[in-house]
């Protein structure tokens, strides 16, 4: 029995939308045109979710056509999108239109915005595309009836604060929206600029869409349709209309299988990376089963390191009288599971071999999630290895595998080597590159992740993968007589700040290194850093060794032989060490360098320091309690 007719009630709206609605108007009024695709996908996800329902329970009624209808009135300056879905509530009304469903959405947007990132990439993404109408309309009102009951509620805004809502006579489920335009948007009126926009957002769409007693979409789903009838700009109109968005894919892949299950798939590859950091709470592609969507983001069907892509799949053997949270677990969709991964790798496999400038690009974007799986993924680690790419010391301008690395050693050498570093530049100008012979290539190490990667990444074809760092002299003791002065005052002036001073060989244009005394622990730390989501780490005392051969530690020593305690010789030592630690890639304060160059060329062209004594002890004794500090720290964290 409905409930008595009630006087129109009035509520406010969460405090962001208000900022929301304002953020999207300014942003993308350029691009206004989106809203009509924003009702009509809104209009299908309902027919949708009714259409399913409809299976599960018989009670509803199937003999109402499953339609989007659009209707214009050029006096009253109205646009009308209906559908006759699956309806809503009163209280679903209030939290679909008077929520953001995702916290933190504002924020977001705002950051993206000062950051000069462009907007109209994420409307949609976060579900607020429904408020993209305010664009064009000075009013929008709302009319919708769910099946699961007999009141029928109307929802009135014109952006502001607030909105109403009142109890309205509608005799057929589903949901109206009326929009009042604004004087400039007069065009949206027109029956050419209609088509026009339906052609270009939504001719995909599966459910009929009239305009003036006609269908004017397509229908026919793009991944049923034979490949040889298909277009290019027929896959970009499909994927501007499946992820609601309005650039290109970087590439798609189209297949269709018999066995050892019936699919059929489109899959694409973003043109950039999601702006997301860590993923999203909704993720996977569009799951249909004989034409009836089951998910809209199954997140079942792809490994966690593949979020990215975005496509449908079709498989008609995925019973339909089971709800959804059982369909996750049916032995049906681990196989489709089985059969996608095989053929997005193979695909993945066949690009970087038959378009490697492609692959290139694609790496650019998504090598991380690449890594992530050969880290994650024990049973595809023989396919996803060769999915890897690097720079080098002989290719630092381009991606290289492991398998042309590998291709390219000469007879002499016998293991894969890498570096660990920050940025590129610093790969290609670390001193560790000295270490090994300069006709042997060694691959630049640089993303954070890198450090899970070596704990996996061990050998390929028989090669053992070797850190350039840990390489060793095997004159160790003979090579520290011969600076030995350098050493020990160098002991004295960095403390704890290091863990051993040692002269090397292995050095030939640099004065000296920082080796970590545990490259593993070192690796481990990086690890930490990139799952913490932070910019750098804190260095544990490392190895400082000095190039025994190199002009200027051979002045260094000869002055610590003869004057230890020299104040040019200590902030020598200290402006050394701590640029050192930088491109190492700690986190110490970069103003510790400037104090220490600053000390330096006033010694060496005013023959004095002009900053208090006191205060240079201070410095340098908060330098060394910080590094204590750090030093526990990491070794609290390692332990847990």
């Amino acid at each position: 029995m409905s409930e008595p007719r009630k006087m129109e009630e009035n509520y406010q709206f969460q405090a962001e939308i208000p900022q929301l609605i304002d953020i999207i108007a300014k942003s993308m009024y350029q691009h206004r045109e989106i809203f009509l695709r924003e009702l009509i996908s809104n209009a299908a996800d309902a027919l949708n979710k009714v259409r399913f329902e409809q299976i599960i329970n018989k009670e509803i009624d199937s003999s109402i056509p499953l339609e989007i209808k659009i209707e214009v009135d050029e006096k009253e300056r109205t646009l009308t999108v209906s559908d006759t879905g699956i309806g809503m509530t009163k209280q679903e009304l209030i939290e679909n239109l008077g929520t953001i469903a995702k916290s933190g959405t504002l924020e977001f947007i705002e950051k993206l915005k000062k950051e000069g990132h462009d907007e109209k990439s994420i409307i949609g993404h976060f579900g607020v595309g429904f408020y993209s109408v305010f664009m064009v309309a000075d009013e929008v009102i709302v009319r919708t009836k769910s099946y699961k009951e007999d009141n029928a509620w109307e929802w009135i805004s014109q952006g502001g604060p607030s909105f109403k809502i009142s109890p309205i006579d509608k005799e057929q489920r589903g949901t109206e929206v009326i929009l009042k335009l604004k004087k400039d948007a007069k065009e949206f009126l027109e029956e050419e600029k209609i088509k026009e926009l339906v052609k270009k957002y939504s001719d995909f769409i599966e459910f009929p869409i009239y305009f003036k007693g006609e269908i004017i979409n397509e229908r026919t789903p793009l991944w049923r349709k034979p490949k040889n009838e298909i277009k290019p700009e027929d896959y970009e109109s499909f994927y501007r209309t499946l992820v609601g968005v309005m650039s290109t894919p970087m590439m798609h892949l189209h297949f269709v299988t018999e066995t050892p299950i019936p699919i059929k798939a489109i899959i694409y590859v973003p043109s950039k990376r999601p702006l997301l950091i860590g993923m999203p709470e909704e993720w996977g592609l569009k799951l249909y089963s004989r034409n009836v969507l089951i998910s809209p983001k199954f997140k079942e069907l792809l490994p966690r390191w593949l979020w990215f892509l975005q496509g449908v799949v079709d498989a008609e053997d995925i019973p339909l009288n089971i709800s959804r949270e059982t369909i996750q677990i049916d032995r049906v969709v681990i196989k489709i599971k089985k059969v996608l991964l095989k053929r997005i790798l193979k695909w993945f496999k066949e690009v970087s071999e038959k378009q490697p400038e492609k692959y290139a690009e694609f790496w650019k974007e998504f090598g991380l999630f690449i890594k992530d799986g050969y880290i994650e993924d024990h049973t595809n680690r023989n396919k996803i290895v060769d999915l890897l790419r690097f720079k080098s010391r002989k290719h630092p301008d381009e991606y290289i595998s492991l398998r042309q690395y590998v291709e390219e050693m000469p007879e002499d050498q016998d293991m894969i080597y890498y570096v660990i570093a920050e940025t590129d530049n610093a790969a290609a100008n670390s001193p560790h590159l000295e270490s090994i012979n300069e006709n042997w290539d060694v691959l630049f190490f640089t993303e954070s992740i890198d450090s899970f990667l070596v704990l996996h990444l061990t050998e390929y074809e028989g090669k053992h993968l070797q850190n350039v760092e840990s390489v060793e002299d095997t004159q160790e003791e003979e090579l520290n007589e011969k600076i030995r002065p350098l050493i020990e005052i160098t002991k004295k002036v960095l403390g704890p700040l290091i863990a051993e001073v040692k002269g090397t060989t292995k050095l030939k244009n640099s004065p000296a290194r920082l080796k970590s005394q545990a490259p593993l622990l070192t690796a481990m730390q990086r690890a930490m850093s990139y799952l913490n989501e932070t910019p750098s780490y804190d260095l544990m005392p490392n190895v400082l060794e000095y190039n025994v051969n190199h002009p200027l530690i051979l002045k260094m020593n000869e002055k610590a032989k003869q004057n230890p305690d020299d104040d040019l010789l200590i902030y020598s030592i200290k402006l050394l060490h701590s640029s050192l630690q930088r491109v190492a890639g700690a986190d110490n304060d970069p103003i510790d360098v400037l104090n220490y160059t600053k000390n330096v060329l006033e010694l060496a062209f005013l023959g004095k320091i002009t900053t208090s004594e006191t205060t240079e002890e201070n410095e340098s004794e908060t330098q060394v309690n910080n590094t204590v500090k750090k030093n526990n720290r990491i070794i609290n964290n390692t332990e847990q």
